[in-house]
């Protein structure tokens, strides 16, 4: 990013920030939003999702098997 800097200025530093803290953003709301209803299939499946797209594997399993536990037909 430091190298391209001077073409395409900080504004893309700022965007991947942005986009990152987003998604720690939401991943804070869906847990707690899960302490009030744990078995929510909706909720546990996001957080999969992010955890995923995060690249923690082993977190977004958890997830994962608890959102199997709630609904099989999850695949």
């Amino acid at each position: 990013l430091e190298m391209n800097n001077n073409i395409y200025g900080p504004t893309v530093r700022e965007e991947i920030f942005q986009r990152e803290n987003k998604k720690k953003v939401m991943i804070n709301n869906l847990e707690q939003q899960l302490t009030i209803n744990p078995k929510a299939r909706d909720i546990l499946y996001s957080l999969y999702q992010l955890y995923l797209a995060e690249g923690d594997k082993n977190r977004a399993n958890d997830y994962l098997k608890r959102a199997r536990e709630v609904d099989p037909s999850i695949k």
